[in-house]
């Protein structure tokens, strides 16, 4: 449960930033030493390309959290032990809750207070008592292939199967959904989408939030 009692109200504010939440920076370079290695949650962040189904440019991880409004305890519980995308991810939720673009009820609308066809009626949604647990799901990488003729074939982009570590494309950005694990019951999934970019090599890939100074390098095999 959240510290303090809120509603869903809580979903268009934006969370106030920690005095002592640092922004988390790369080496200089991905050949400098690295950063500790990722908690077990985190340690499915990785775009498996073996995942990314013929003519696809999505390759879905299995990550998916349930975190608690507003201070992300079980995110801030990994940074504890240095996991850097523990504290990467509650610092980019944080820095997005309530600002830019709202959450949005998936194929209805964007939640607004002010709503002149009464979708977002006070008194049945904003007034209600929300429980505090927040989802991440969706997790996915962006996939955009060399030559799609190759990677429908399984080969990378030199023709060989084995001979290209990226596999015959390019991972550019990490996107996942963020919003309230539950919802009333005459509501449906309430959500927005958060986008990384994500600078894919051969033998590493990084993320970054492009609206901060947010950025991970994570080596892959």
């Amino acid at each position: 449960m959240p510290p303090h009692p809120t509603t869903y109200r809580s979903l268009l504010q934006p969370i106030p930033p920690l005095p002592n939440l640092l922004s988390l920076t790369s080496p200089s370079s991905p050949s400098t030493p690295s950063l500790p290695p990722p908690c077990t949650h985190c340690a499915l962040l990785f775009p498996d390309r073996r995942r990314a189904t013929p003519n696809s440019t999505i390759i879905p991880t299995p990550y998916t959290r349930t975190l608690t409004f507003p201070s992300f305890p079980e995110l801030k519980e990994g940074q504890s032990r240095q996991c850097p995308l523990c504290r990467f991810l509650r610092k980019a939720i944080r820095s997005q809750w309530g600002v830019g673009r709202q959450m949005e009820e998936w194929g209805v609308g964007v939640l607004r207070e002010r709503d002149r066809d009464g979708t977002w009626d006070d008194e049945s949604f904003f007034a209600v008592a929300w429980d505090g647990r927040v989802s991440v799901r969706k997790v996915r990488f962006e996939f955009v292939p060399f030559d799609t003729t190759t990677v429908a074939e399984g080969r990378g982009r030199d023709g060989e199967g084995d001979g290209d570590a990226q596999m015959g494309g390019m991972v550019t950005s990490l996107l996942m959904e963020v919003g309230p694990a539950t919802t009333p019951e005459e509501y449906g999934d309430i959500g927005k989408v958060l986008a990384f970019k994500v600078f894919d090599s051969i033998g590493e890939w990084g993320i970054r939030h492009s609206s901060s100074s947010c950025q991970y390098y994570l080596a892959c095999s």
